[in-house]
């Protein structure tokens, strides 16, 4: 079918683990992924190479959208929960084509969503760490000490 599957073995093990711990509603795993992270938390991934995924929030996901490596790239954006611009890394990135009703989105580069809530679930399609910023993992400790 020309489906892979992405870094980890989706429905098995590990997986099923992550699924069955994400979704438990009395004690839920809080989940944040970037890029590839954000690929296997989807709903549902399109592209090239496109995987099956956890499908633990609400959102369609293009794999490499922003091209190869050669066109990654450095920008800053607004988080929403994040008082200053986070000067961020696009590598090979994914771009969320599709926001589920629930879906909150906490940041747009351009038109499209690049870090995205809901629930327990937070992603983003860049890479915050590269630029040496905790702030966004900072947000994710929010969420999980919010619970």
């Amino acid at each position: 079918t020309g489906v892979q599957t992405c870094a980890l073995p989706i429905y098995t093990g590990v997986g099923r683990e992550i699924i069955r711990r994400c979704s438990s509603k009395s004690d839920p795993l809080f989940c944040f992924g970037t890029c590839a992270g954000a690929i296997v938390l989807s709903k549902k991934v399109t592209g090239k190479n496109a995987c099956k995924s956890l499908g633990l929030i609400d959102v369609t996901i293009d794999r490499n959208a922003y091209g190869t490596q050669v066109q990654s790239f450095d920008t800053t954006i607004k988080i929403h929960g994040i008082q200053r611009p986070q000067h961020v890394a696009f590598i090979r990135a994914p771009r969320i084509t599709r926001v589920g009703s629930t879906v909150e989105i906490l940041s747009r580069y351009h038109d499209s969503p690049v870090v995205v809530r809901q629930g327990n679930i937070l992603i983003a399609t860049c890479h915050p760490e590269v630029r040496s910023s905790t702030e966004l993992h900072r947000l994710f400790l929010r969420m999980v000490n919010a619970r």
